[in-house]
């Protein structure tokens, strides 16, 4: 380490089980969650985890993963996800007021 340098730790996530690894934050891969799909984390839909995917792959928004469903009607990737093969586990949409 250089004279100076200040060494980073591993940092927990709020609400989360991911830690951001300290080489992360040193070579700026670490930052905001995003969508796996459209890669944006400020449309103002909720990110969730409807499967078994960790790190990058594990969020998505909610509207970018139904269509991405659309897409494969009836096929394997309507059901489940085509990185981890694990069954898609989605909420529930929450009834209107």
């Amino acid at each position: 380490m250089m004279q100076g340098a200040v060494q980073l730790q591993p940092q927990k996530l709020s609400g989360s089980d991911e830690i951001i690894k300290a080489e992360d934050l040193e070579s700026g891969s670490a930052s905001s969650p995003c969508c796996r799909i459209c890669l944006e984390n400020d449309r103002g839909d909720e990110l969730i985890s409807p499967c078994m995917c960790k790190g990058t792959q594990k969020l998505v928004h909610r509207s970018c993963l139904d269509h991405w469903r659309s897409l494969n009607d009836g096929g394997f990737a309507f059901s489940n996800c085509t990185t981890c093969n694990g069954q898609l586990h989605l909420p529930e949409d929450e009834p209107a007021l």
